[in-house]
């Protein structure tokens, strides 16, 4: 959540159409519904259409209305949230993919050849300890095994995965920045435990994540935390 929130088409937060409200892809980009629907205008009676962000063909069915914030009430940009992540790890496990699926739904293709090493565990003692040594005490965190799309090869569990990530009492998902498999579900599940940490000690007002509960249940995100 930002304070720069807005229609990824006209590209300001307020909408001054009655009933407008927001809603997001299923690829993560967020639309006024009016703005979205004078875009796609002309859908196939499949109900699949282009997203006029990334261009990445989605099913209606599958874009969700974004409960608790309205586009028709402007002094709710000022109170969302700024929250900022730093995503760390060795050079090659696939940082740059991740964010970059996430941002704009792109993957850089230049990247999907490194492999080897970098698919254990074996430096993430060294990245923890500097993320204790110099966040606050209370700072979020989740462990990402990347790289989901090639676990023919993979040299970690998904029970060695937990088991560490539970040690740590933090959560852990498996993703692949080049299939975009639990990129989005991976931010907004350190975005709602960082949110309800932030509500609970009094900081922010509470914020209805219905959208994100949705996404949950659906049943193409493979959550294996």
């Amino acid at each position: 959540m930002s304070s720069s929130l807005r229609c990824g088409i006209c590209l300001v937060y307020s909408s001054f159409k009655e009933g407008d409200y927001f809603l997001t892809t299923p690829c993560g980009h967020i639309f006024h519904f009016e703005c979205f629907r004078e875009r796609i205008y002309r859908v196939p009676h499949n109900g699949v259409c282009t997203c006029p962000a990334c261009k990445r063909k989605i099913h209606l069915s599958r874009a969700v209305k974004l409960e608790g914030i309205s586009p028709a009430d402007p002094s709710v940009s000022s109170k969302l949230a700024s929250l900022k992540f730093i995503i760390i790890g060795d050079s090659g496990v696939g940082k740059t993919g991740l964010l970059l699926q996430y941002a704009r739904g792109v993957f850089p293709q230049q990247h999907s050849s490194t492999v080897g090493c970098d698919l254990t565990f074996d430096h993430l003692e060294k990245w923890i300890t500097m993320v204790k040594e110099n966040s606050p005490a209370d700072v979020h965190m989740i462990l990402i095994g990347n790289k989901f799309d090639l676990r023919r090869v993979r040299e970690v569990t998904p029970d060695k995965g937990k088991a560490l990530a539970s040690e740590l009492g933090i959560n852990f998902l498996e993703t692949s920045a080049k299939e975009a498999t639990n990129v989005e579900a991976a931010f907004r599940a350190l975005t709602a435990s960082t949110l309800d940490s932030l509500q609970q000690a009094g900081k922010i007002d509470a914020l209805k994540l219905i959208e994100s509960e949705r996404r949950a249940n659906s049943s193409d995100v493979t959550c294996t935390c």
